[in-house]
Parts: structure tokens; C-alpha cells; sequence
């Protein structure tokens, strides 16, 4: 096997080296736009406008965060749900308690998931928004 040889940045040559350039005018506006979308997609303006160019899939550094955030929650949610298993104690009379928990502290509970869950929407509609 032969090596590649290295350029001087210590990167392998490529096989088919870009070797030309597109010049494309844009406003201002539309400069921010794209280096931010780029940003976004954890890519350079080169690579992301080369990928939407050329129709390949383009790959969102937000979605990763998104989804990671979403697993996150989902977890988050399932440890929940366990807990109130563990509360709620059916009696053989067929009668449901709250196990060591009163009404009012279970009703508190909800109230910080409502937080919660009104804080995850916040964050996640941030997130869109910086897509933009």
C-alpha cells in the first residue's frame, strides 16, 4: 500500500482537488445569512453553499443538538413516569393513594414538569429561530 502524501497543512491529498472557483454576488444581508446558516451547519461557506449546490443532504449542527436534547427529555420523562408509578399504590379495595406524597406535593410536581415542558418549547423554538 502506498501512502498518501501529506500537503502542507497535514492533510491527504484529494483525488480530485477543487480547483475552481464560483464568484457570486450577494447583498449584504445575504452574506450573514449564509455565513450564519453555514455556522449553523457546522461547515464552511465554501462546503455549505458547494452542498446546497450540488442537492447533497445537508447536515444541521442544530438538528444533532435537537435530537440529543430531545433524548435528553425523553429519558427525563421515563424516570418520571417511574416515579409516579412508585406513588400511586393501588389497595385491594381497588382505592388509589398517593403513596408518601400528599395531593398538594403531587400537584406541585406537575406544576414544575408544566415549567418544564414550557422552558423545553422555549428552548426548542430558540433553536429553530437561530436556524433561520
Amino acid at each position: 500500500m502506498q501512502k498518501e502524501k501529506l500537503n502542507i497543512m497535514g492533510r491527504p491529498k484529494s483525488k480530485d482537488p477543487k480547483t475552481k472557483n464560483i464568484a457570486v454576488w450577494v447583498t449584504e444581508k445575504e452574506y450573514q445569512g449564509i455565513k450564519n446558516k453555514a455556522h449553523y451547519s457546522a461547515l464552511s461557506t465554501s462546503s455549505y453553499l458547494r452542498t446546497l449546490g450540488m442537492n447533497y443532504r445537508l447536515k444541521s449542527k442544530i438538528d444533532a443538538i435537537a435530537v440529543e436534547e430531545l433524548v435528553k427529555a425523553k429519558a427525563d420523562l421515563g424516570r418520571i413516569g417511574g416515579l409516579f408509578k412508585l406513588w400511586l399504590v393501588h389497595h385491594d379495595n381497588g382505592k388509589t393513594n398517593l403513596g408518601s406524597k400528599s395531593y398538594n406535593e403531587v400537584e406541585a410536581i406537575i406544576g414544575e414538569l408544566e415549567k418544564k415542558q414550557i422552558k423545553l418549547l422555549s428552548s426548542a423554538s430558540h433553536l429553530m429561530n437561530e436556524c433561520k
